[in-house]
């Protein structure tokens, strides 16, 4: 089993220099609000829960999660990381006011494998501090909310890896 650093974005939060260069149309970005970020913790554990995906870390921003994910191959992850999306897609759609046929995330994800030890402490501290990153992009919200509402929906999941990796 190999462990991967995975990163997703809302729906026309990033526009790629393949979009830009195929004229593609963006809208307005989805933005998650703080029950939204919660909602979404909460059903990417559940998701992971049910199918049997190891993480490590995860967190989740307004614009964007990172998950640290095992997965034996490109094939697999991109298969765990589909099932992920479509599972808090339709959550987040149950759980809000959101219009059908709307998208919640964009259709592709990044992906780096880490292939050592040191890659991976690094992905971890990395996931779990990403909201301090984004401090003046997003307001002390963005720490308030990590903290106090999607931290403690993820880390008793996360944890339990921990022991095994």
């Amino acid at each position: 089993m190999k462990w991967w650093f995975v990163t997703f974005v809302t729906h026309n939060a990033r526009v790629s220099a393949r979009m830009a260069a195929f004229h593609v149309k963006v809208g307005e970005p989805v933005v998650l609000g703080a029950d939204d970020q919660k909602l979404v913790a909460a059903a990417i554990v559940e998701a992971c829960r049910k199918h049997h995906i190891p993480v490590l870390a995860a967190n989740v921003l307004p614009d964007h999660v990172h998950l640290v994910v095992a997965a034996a191959s490109k094939k697999e992850l991109g298969e765990r990381i589909r099932k992920i999306k479509g599972y808090s897609a339709c959550a987040f759609v149950k759980g809000r006011d959101f219009p059908a046929g709307d998208h919640l995330w964009a259709q592709k994800f990044n992906r780096r494998p880490l292939p050592d030890e040191s890659s991976l402490a690094a992905a971890i501290a990395y996931v779990e501090r990403n909201h301090y990153k984004h401090l003046e992009r997003w307001g002390a919200e963005v720490i308030a909310t990590y903290e106090g509402a999607v931290r403690p929906v993820l880390e008793p999941y996360t944890r339990t890896f921990r022991r095994k990796a």
